[in-house]
């Protein structure tokens, strides 16, 4: 038999970021942007101070909820009749950016 091993203490497991960034598997998207991917949660009712993903007018984009409007990234905001035309997809739940920059050389 013998003893347990001392250095199991401090073994480690692999990290999963499906496990550490995916709540709602069948309910969470996965969508890329100029910037790099977010993940959206199709299950989450936004509240206010929410970043969420929606779509107005033919386009797809990602704002902060307010009480009666969405200021967007360029800092516009929509508000009044406006918002009837605002589907909300769901809530921006993680941010992935690309760091990537070709002027640097790879180490």
């Amino acid at each position: 038999m013998g003893f347990p091993s001392p250095a199991q203490d401090y073994v480690e497991s692999r990290l999963d970021l499906n496990a550490l960034m995916v709540l709602r598997p069948a309910a969470t998207l996965f969508i890329p942007t100029a910037e790099g991917l977010v993940l959206v949660d199709k299950s989450v009712r936004p509240k206010e101070g929410d970043v969420i993903y929606f779509e107005a007018w033919g386009t797809f984009q990602i704002g902060r909820m307010g009480k009666h409007h969405i200021v967007c990234r360029d800092g516009e905001s929509i508000e009044g009749d406006a918002l009837e035309d605002v589907v909300i997809v769901g809530i921006v739940t993680f941010e992935v950016l690309h760091m990537h920059e070709e002027s640097r050389p790879t180490i």
